[in-house]
């Protein structure tokens, strides 16, 4: 089981939302060698280890509950999968690639940045979700020399309405893959005033502002760039902060 500590870490630096019940359960898991659950349903945090195998978590990890509190998605960049820890309808290969060719094919979870990959419940409709995922993209530069980047965002679809166990219906969609580029990892999600819709933020790579979405009922809005001046000077990326 693991430590207090290593809880609150993991807690800290997962990326969460915070609507009715659908941030209630949480999975840890180190190549199925050291398998964990938190659970909020009773208002606190109740650690247990989990006695079934489930696929590696680390940095690509997200979940989901429904909004009574089950768990029923969750991801380790390379796949979906169910509250079963099977592979959704449709729910293989997210983040396609060299990467995921690399990692995923070794029950390895998928490398990128903290705070890369988010579920989100699709406002006014309990039967659908959706997952922000990024991937990583390794770029030739003019000089020779090579830049790994969490680049492009993507986003996929998961629907319960023709099939329980939950369905991929748009995979691997591009959102953003232009200029101006942002910072690896640093995904949030932020309910808007109105109680309904979400706010999916992804910080600048110069330090100058934000890059925004907005998820509606009707879909995807967006890009929208945000300006909020330059970090101070002794600023340093963490590698991924919720703002």
């Amino acid at each position: 089981m693991k430590s207090k500590n290593t809880v609150f870490i993991l807690l800290f630096f997962s990326g969460f939302l915070a609507a009715q019940q659908h941030d209630n359960v949480w999975l840890f898991a180190d190549l199925g060698i050291h398998s964990s659950t938190v659970n909020f349903s009773n208002g606190f945090p109740e650690v247990s280890e989990l006695s079934n195998e489930i696929t590696d978590l680390v940095k690509s990890s997200a979940m989901i509950s429904d909004s009574s509190g089950n768990l029923i998605l969750y991801t380790n960049g390379c796949n979906i999968y169910g509250a079963d820890n099977d592979v959704i309808e449709n729910g293989n290969m997210i983040n396609p690639g060299e990467t995921w060719d690399n990692y995923c094919n070794f029950n390895s979870s998928y490398p990128t940045a903290i705070q890369s990959s988010s579920f989100l419940p699709w406002p006014g409709n309990s039967q659908k979700y959706i997952l922000f995922h990024r991937k990583i993209s390794v770029v030739q530069l003019p000089s020779g020399s090579i830049e790994v980047r969490t680049e492009p965002l993507y986003y996929s679809t998961i629907s319960f309405e023709d099939n329980p166990e939950g369905q991929v219906v748009d995979k691997n969609i591009i959102l953003y893959d232009g200029s101006p580029r942002v910072e690896s990892g640093s995904m949030t999600a932020n309910k808007h005033a109105n109680g309904k819709d979400w706010w999916i933020t992804n910080r600048l790579e110069d330090g100058g502002g934000f890059l925004k979405y907005l998820l509606t009922p009707n879909g995807i809005e967006g890009p929208f760039i945000q300006e909020i001046g330059w970090y101070p000077e002794n600023y340093q990326n963490g590698g991924g902060e919720c703002e």
